[in-house]
């Protein structure tokens, strides 16, 4: 393994890219059938890097089960927040303005990487149909108890899951590949 991550520094040396050692993580990805496999830590030039749980990589966390939880949960923290923060103004808002905040602020964050998403359990995403359901009522001012269905075809918009596949496939249009 270290001779591989010697391989991959030298590599980045003559492409004019720089590995920073105190910077590097090593994840160890493993099915969920598979026995759980201790791995030594690596040595890189005079650091050594201990095997982590997960890490974050392009703003994304992904566990060493590749469950994504802990992304969702993140970016569910990070919306509620938001969500929370713009509560508080809604009242000045009209519809216009509330569609556009909750566009920019809360459904970029969802949409952010959401391929990766794809295929994952309902029970997984539930915290993503929640974010969304709030952003709804948000923008409709509609109860909190309330059916959501409604806003939602008003407003045209897709559920989570269905949402994630036309992405999905949208993006497998334009770039003329198809998913298996």
């Amino acid at each position: 393994m270290e001779t591989l991550l010697m391989e991959i520094r030298r590599w980045m040396s003559t492409n004019m890219l720089k590995l920073n050692d105190d910077k590097t993580e090593i994840i160890a990805l493993e099915g969920p059938r598979r026995n759980r496999v201790e791995l030594p830590p690596m040595i890189i030039g005079n650091e050594v890097i201990p095997v982590s749980k997960s890490v974050r990589l392009l703003g994304v966390d992904m566990d060493s089960n590749m469950t994504l939880k802990g992304h969702i949960c993140c970016v569910a923290k990070k919306c509620f927040a938001t969500l929370r923060n713009m509560f508080k103004i809604r009242r000045c808002l009209n519809e216009t303005a509330a569609k556009a905040m909750v566009h920019t602020m809360v459904t970029s964050n969802i949409d952010y990487c959401n391929v990766l998403l794809c295929g994952l359990p309902q029970s997984t995403l539930k915290y993503l149909s929640k974010i969304q359901k709030i952003s709804l009522r948000f923008i409709s001012q509609s109860a909190k108890y309330g059916h959501v269905t409604p806003v939602l075809k008003d407003l045209h918009c897709l559920p989570i899951e269905q949402r994630i596949e036309y992405e999905v496939l949208v993006m497998n249009s334009l770039h003329n590949t198809s998913r298996n």
